[in-house]
């Protein structure tokens, strides 16, 4: 079973392009546009991965990594940003992040470290 990969990212085309990458190659995909609309509809499963952008008009990236773990929900969480800049990385971690991915990102990696941190994380959603 390949799991659930939610994305979230106000970039339409980045969004759907993702979306399409993951469903060809067997998860399935939720959508999100906005960090309100992932945390109000969050996925009940054991099988999740957070993909993330950083910079969106609502919530950060950060935001929503630190409202997710406040929460204690365990999924993967990996945070993609176009800068390394004030030290993202170390924040993204910090925070709670599973992984950090600078864009462009290889469309193989991606799938490569979403296959990754699924399969280390074998822990309950709550």
């Amino acid at each position: 079973m390949a799991g659930i990969v939610a994305v979230i990212d106000d970039d339409v085309s980045v969004r759907d392009s993702l979306g399409a990458l993951l469903s060809i190659n067997g998860f399935t995909v939720h959508l999100y546009e906005t960090g309100d609309r992932f945390l109000a509809n969050i996925p009940a499963t054991q099988r999740l991965c957070l993909v993330v952008d950083f910079f969106m008009p609502d919530l950060t990236g950060l935001d929503i990594i630190t409202y997710v773990r406040e929460r204690n929900l365990r999924f993967p969480i990996i945070l993609v940003s176009g800068t390394e800049a004030n030290n993202l990385a170390s924040k993204a971690f910090a925070a709670g992040a599973t992984r950090f991915m600078l864009k462009p990102y290889r469309p193989n990696h991606m799938i490569q470290e979403i296959v990754n941190v699924l399969d280390d994380h074998h822990t309950p959603l709550h």
